[in-house]
């Protein structure tokens, strides 16, 4: 789409403005001058693991979004922020398992997250099992964790949830546990690409 507007656009690296440059009112062009500008400036481009955990965390943040200024708050509104924020929890939560197999060497389909769980290494399973008696009492959860009840309980939920008004019914999705997943799988992550050193 083109836009012949011309204005500076800045450019953010993690999350932190690394530059800024002067749109051509063409997207794609602004693009190609962003990658040069970034090459230029010593910034090498994302992975692939990199970018998988990226859009992770992202669909994270608009879920804590969503539980913060609608489900949280117990607004007339909050109905509609119910499965906005399951099928953007379980899709982060399944793609932040990806992110793991895709250290293991793996790369995995579908949307199963307890067969995706199960297929983990022992080493990424014993992360998750750290992390979660590392985080269980910020959420208010009974040690020991059962995480993998956690999993069971939200296993096809993304797929269920996406297409809510074609059904009668769905399972029912507790929230404090699945921000807690979140937390977990987030952290699991975050350490297993510092080991790699891919962040």
């Amino acid at each position: 789409m083109k836009n012949n507007k011309k204005r500076k656009m800045p450019l953010f690296v993690d999350m932190i403005q690394v530059g800024e440059i002067e749109t051509t009112g063409d997207w794609e062009k602004d693009i190609e001058v962003g990658r040069r500008f970034l090459e230029k400036n010593g910034y090498k481009g994302t992975t692939v693991i990199e970018a998988m955990f990226r859009q992770a965390f992202s669909f994270a943040l608009i879920a804590g979004h969503i539980y913060e200024e609608y489900l949280q708050k117990l607004s007339a509104n909050a109905v509609f922020g119910a499965a906005p924020f399951v099928v953007n929890s379980t899709f982060c939560i399944e793609i932040y398992l990806k992110t793991l197999h895709r250290l293991q060497g793996n790369s995995v389909k579908g949307h199963s997250l307890a067969e995706l769980y199960d297929s983990l290494s022992d080493e990424h399973k014993n992360m998750i099992s750290g992390a979660a008696n590392r985080y269980s009492s910020q959420f208010s959860l009974s040690m020991p964790v059962q995480f993998i009840d956690f999993i069971t309980d939200l296993n096809n939920c993304f797929v269920d949830w996406r297409y809510i008004y074609e059904k009668n019914r769905t399972k029912e999705v507790r929230i404090e546990p699945t921000l807690f997943m979140i937390k977990v799988f987030h952290e699991v992550c975050h350490h297993a690409l510092k080991l790699q050193q891919f962040i």
